[in-house]
């Protein structure tokens, strides 16, 4: 895979971080203050993994996939917290994006210790 097609991920997860954090800024509400570091948590574990994976050649088709199903599962996540304070929507999103995070870094790790691409 290319450079691009493995970093747009973590592009658009670091954009929406960023947005969170100015919107943050506007509002100090407790469902503010709660939005930034539950987005932040994961994201820093998919930012290392996907530099790691990029850096050792181990970003495939399935990892650039599973990228993408993160982080459009953290967009619905911020999108609970903000505009429609869906409590449902916001733990189901946590624990999607946590269940796919853990499958990402158990290929990962799978593919570095056997040298076998998944």
């Amino acid at each position: 895979m290319s450079p691009q097609a493995i970093l747009l991920p973590l592009f658009v997860d670091v954009v929406l971080t960023f947005v969170l954090m100015s919107r943050l800024g506007v509002l100090c509400t407790a469902q503010a203050a709660n939005t930034h570091p539950n987005q932040f948590e994961l994201s820093v574990l998919f930012y290392v993994l996907t530099i790691l994976a990029m850096f050792t050649r181990h970003a495939g088709f399935l990892f650039v996939i599973l990228a993408w199903v993160f982080v459009i599962v953290r967009v619905l996540q911020a999108y609970g917290h903000w505009n429609a304070d869906v409590l449902r929507l916001r733990g189901t999103s946590v624990s999607i994006a946590m269940v796919v995070l853990m499958i990402m870094w158990a290929i990962y790790i799978i593919e570095m210790l056997t040298g076998v691409m998944l």
